[in-house]
C-alpha cells in the first residue's frame, strides 16, 4: 500500500512524463536485459542514472553518467547515453535470481528528478527434455541413431509474471467495485427502514385516534341512556267507574241501619276520573 502511494505521488509531480520506458523487462539467470529510457530534448545535457529500490526518493544509484553521450559502467550494469536519439540504454548482464526488483530510470536536474519505474523479473530456467532414439540390431537405420531434442517453454514461462500481476490487481479492483455498491445498499436500506418506521407511526396514531373516538361515542351513548332512565314517567290510570259510588260506600249502609231517609243523587253525566301516579 505504501509503495503504491509513493508511485502515485511520483506520477502527480510535474515533469514526471518527461521520461519514458518499458514498465517491465524479464530475463533468465546468466542472461542479460536491456532497458531503453527515452527523454525530452531539453534534458540532453543532464546526467542520467539507473537506481534500484521500491521508492523513487530512496533508491540506490547503481550507475550514472557525468556528461552527454557518456557511458558509465558498474557491477554487471552499464549505461550508454545517445543524445542524438534522446535515449539512454541500461544493460544488466549475468543476471541472478536476486536481481529481480524494482528499478528506476532517472535524470538529475534541479529541484526534482524525472524518473520512470521499471520492474526487472528474473525467471527460473525452464526444464529441458531429451529424447533419444536408437535402432535395434539387425534393423537398417534410416536416420541418425540419436536425436537429442530440447523443448523450451519460453512463451508460457515469460507470460507468468503478467498473470501474477493480473491476479494481484484483482483484489484491488474488487474493493473499488464492491465498496460503493455496499455503501449504496446501506443507504437504501436506511431510507427504507425510515419510511417503514414513519408509516408504522402513522398507522399507530390513526388506530389510537379511532379508539379515542369510539370511547367518546360510547360515553355519550351511556350518558343519554342514564338521562332517559332518570326522567319522571307519568301514566293515566282510571281508578274506578264513578257510577253509583255512593251506593257502594259504607256511609250509605249506616244510614239504612239508622232508618233515616237517604236521598240518592246522580250526576247528570258520568265522567271518568284519572289520576297521575309517579
Amino acid at each position: 500500500m505504501r509503495e503504491n502511494l509513493l508511485v502515485w505521488t511520483w506520477i502527480l509531480l510535474p515533469g514526471c512524463w518527461a521520461l519514458r520506458g518499458p514498465a517491465e523487462v524479464s530475463g533468465f539467470p546468466g542472461g542479460s536485459v536491456e532497458v531503453p529510457c527515452e527523454y525530452e530534448p531539453k534534458l540532453v545535457d543532464a546526467n542520467k542514472y539507473w537506481c534500484r529500490g521500491s521508492s523513487w526518493f530512496s533508491c540506490s544509484i547503481l550507475v550514472q553518467t557525468t556528461a552527454p553521450g557518456d557511458k558509465a559502467r558498474g557491477d554487471r550494469v552499464s549505461l550508454q547515453d545517445d543524445p542524438s536519439r534522446h535515449v539512454f540504454v541500461v544493460t544488466m548482464e549475468n543476471l541472478s535470481m536476486e536481481d529481480g526488483d524494482q528499478y528506476w530510470c532517472g535524470i538529475q536536474v534541479a529541484w526534482y528528478d524525472p524518473m520512470f519505474p521499471v520492474m526487472v523479473s528474473v525467471l527460473p530456467v525452464p526444464k529441458t527434455t531429451h529424447y533419444d532414439f536408437h535402432t535395434t540390431q539387425g534393423e537398417e537405420a534410416t536416420s541418425a541413431p540419436t536425436f537429442p531434442w530440447t523443448l523450451l517453454e519460453l512463451e508460457n514461462t515469460t507470460s507468468t509474471p503478467k498473470v501474477r500481476s493480473l491476479q494481484a490487481d484483482t483484489p484491488n479492483l474488487l474493493v473499488l467495485v464492491l465498496t460503493p455498491s455496499a455503501a449504496l445498499v446501506l443507504v437504501l436500506g436506511i431510507i427504507v427502514c425510515c419510511r417503514m418506521r414513519r408509516a408504522s407511526l402513522k398507522r399507530s396514531g390513526a388506530r389510537a385516534a379511532e379508539r379515542k373516538r369510539s370511547k367518546e361515542d360510547l360515553q355519550v351513548t351511556a350518558s343519554w341512556e342514564r338521562a332517559d332512565a332518570s326522567n319522571n314517567i307519568y301514566i293515566n290510570m282510571e281508578l274506578s267507574s264513578p257510577e253509583d259510588d255512593y251506593e257502594n260506600s259504607p256511609a250509605k249502609w249506616q244510614d239504612f241501619e239508622k232508618g233515616d231517609k237517604v236521598s240518592v243523587s246522580r250526576a247528570s253525566e258520568l265522567q271518568p276520573i284519572y289520576m297521575n301516579t309517579r
